[in-house]
């Protein structure tokens, strides 16, 4: 009996004291609240959805592992599932089904489109210093007798002014089987203008439709230019797990010029570590050339970024204004693409928990049934997330664990002993058997 109860002490020690991955709702640092309409005629569905900020990021481990959200009296964990705003990375072709010259410097292009909805059109043309207008027709077939307009739009390319080009039409989301483009050219000012021929056209892409465009979310924002040298500097201080995939410039009204600037954004994690670059093109046409009128401008640029990713991080973004006036910047943001958490909505709010004690958080995030059978394309309510608070019901002790998780040596120790213990009691009870029957 002695062996048995010594036996059964030690397994004691290998028995979890409570789920290691259903940590309570004080096992966390920081709390917000998720606040979402009740379910309605309107809003018919059983999820919502709440866009996650910088301060979700800031306060918790790569990845996610220590968030879990709770019903609204902070008692019953929720299954989530988080989304990533993205884009289809691939472009379709449309096929060029005929050029035809209508004209001096000008051409009528009818394309066969994708069989789905679009929103834009990228045309590859051979030639510079051009300004041209783009009347453009949605046909249900080549000989449609009823053409739907989809808008009279500008295209240029003006480098040898140093201002870029731009040749991309976008129109309001639609799905005819043709389009047909009446393009016409002038030379671009203070000069010849190219050749125009139906070769001037070489193929015609047709990216992602605007409602799959990808969402982003500010992360830091400032107003703050320095002006160092030929350079316009913005400065932030990113903490730490906070992606950053773009930056995004706001113009002054007052800024009126045309321009091509480049942009350098650097971010580096600390002295000792090395310094991450990268470049883009921001820029603006505002300009008028015969009949054409060509209002263009493009204010952000792709900045994905990974010295942040375990550090804090402190990123410049940098106007390189060369012997041009600095522009009139009213502010420049970063972003990252929008993570929307969701989870089953239950009355009008739930709880968020994140942020737990050093070194008790695990390694990987929570897998729920609930993730593999959203469906992120099914309208879900709209959450917001209130302010970050410092959780009220926080021990700073760390989520239950299991005795296996907290000393798998020892543990391993333990179970050899029981097993050693077992094997001798099952020994002696064989060998007290074989000596009863020797004696009878």
């Amino acid at each position: 009996m002695k062996l048995l109860a010594l036996a059964a002490m030690l397994l004691s020690l290998t028995v979890p004291i409570a789920p290691a991955n259903e940590p309570a709702l004080d096992s966390f640092r920081y709390s917000r609240e998720a606040v979402y309409p009740a379910a309605s005629p309107q809003t018919p569905s059983p999820n919502a959805c709440v866009p996650l900020d910088a301060h979700v990021f800031a306060h918790t481990e790569t990845g996610l592992p220590d968030l879990r959200v709770f019903d609204s009296a902070g008692r019953s964990e929720l299954p989530y599932a988080v989304t990533l705003s993205s884009t289809p990375a691939a472009s379709d072709s449309a096929r060029i089904v005929q050029i035809t010259p209508t004209g001096a410097r000008q051409l009528t292009v009818e394309l066969e489109m994708p069989h789905r909805p679009y929103s834009q059109i990228d045309l590859s043309l051979n030639a510079r210093d051009y300004v041209a207008s783009a009347h453009i027709d949605g046909l249900a077939s080549l000989t449609d007798p009823h053409p739907v307009f989809l808008g009279d739009l500008s295209l240029y390319d003006l480098s040898s002014r140093h201002l870029g080009s731009s040749t991309a039409l976008p129109i309001a989301e639609s799905s005819f089987a043709y389009l047909r483009l009446r393009l016409h050219f002038e030379p671009a000012p203070s000069s010849f203008g190219p050749a125009i021929a139906p070769s001037v056209l070489t193929s015609a892409l047709i990216p992602p439709a605007r409602q799959a465009q990808t969402l982003y979310t500010v992360i830091a924002q400032t107003s703050t230019i320095a002006q160092r040298g030929q350079r316009s500097v913005a400065a932030f201080s990113v903490p730490a797990h906070v992606p950053i995939e773009r930056v995004t410039f706001d113009l002054d009204p007052a800024e009126r010029s045309n321009f091509s600037r480049t942009v350098t954004v650097s971010a580096s994690a600390g002295q000792s570590a090395p310094v991450e670059t990268l470049t883009g093109q921001i820029s603006r046409v505002n300009l008028g050339v015969g009949d054409v009128r060509i209002q263009e401008q493009s204010l952000a640029i792709p900045a994905i970024l990974g010295s942040n990713a375990k550090f804090s991080a402190d990123v410049r973004v940098a106007i390189e204004n060369g012997q041009q006036p600095p522009l009139k910047i009213r502010g420049v943001r970063l972003e990252m693409r929008q993570r929307q958490l969701c989870f089953p909505a239950a009355g009008t709010s739930a709880t968020l928990a994140y942020g737990s004690p050093p070194g008790s958080s695990p390694s990987q995030p929570p897998a729920y049934g609930f993730a593999r059978t959203f469906n992120a394309a099914i309208a879900a309510r709209r959450a917001t997330l209130l302010d970050e608070r410092v959780n009220p019901l926080f021990t700073g002790s760390a989520p239950a664990k299991s005795r296996l998780k907290q000393a798998p040596a020892l543990v391993f120790l333990c179970i050899l002993s029981v097993l050693s213990l077992l094997a001798v009691i099952a020994y002696r009870a064989l060998h007290r058997g074989h000596h009863n029957s020797l004696r009878r």
